[in-house]
């Protein structure tokens, strides 16, 4: 989306783990919701325009259930300073929401 971009990433999470979200989102079934994102997935590899794949150059990582916002935030942070940003400390999401107590 920002081919100029100094920094690229490239977020995914297991396909386990997509579909445990989506089938508790959507209150479906878990192999309904398998069997569906298995098939978009393979559609959205194999398609001739803008298949979806990691970019070369690009950083990839991975969110998962024990994967909490807060660090995937920093490990962005990480990347991001060792191309020489300047990007100001990262607040845990939980010290922010009670004012910093933690």
């Amino acid at each position: 989306m920002a081919p100029d971009a100094e920094l690229k990433l490239f977020l995914t999470a297991a396909a386990d783990e997509r579909v445990r979200r989506r089938a508790e989102q959507e209150a479906v079934a878990v192999d309904d919701v398998a069997r569906e994102l298995a098939e978009r997935d393979r559609r959205d590899r194999e398609r001739e325009h803008s298949p979806l794949l990691t970019p070369a150059g690009c950083e990839s990582s991975s969110t998962h259930r024990a994967c909490r916002c807060s660090r995937s935030s920093k490990r962005v942070v990480e990347l991001a300073r060792a191309r020489g940003a300047q990007v100001p400390p990262v607040r845990d999401a939980a010290a922010a929401a009670d004012g910093g107590a933690r």
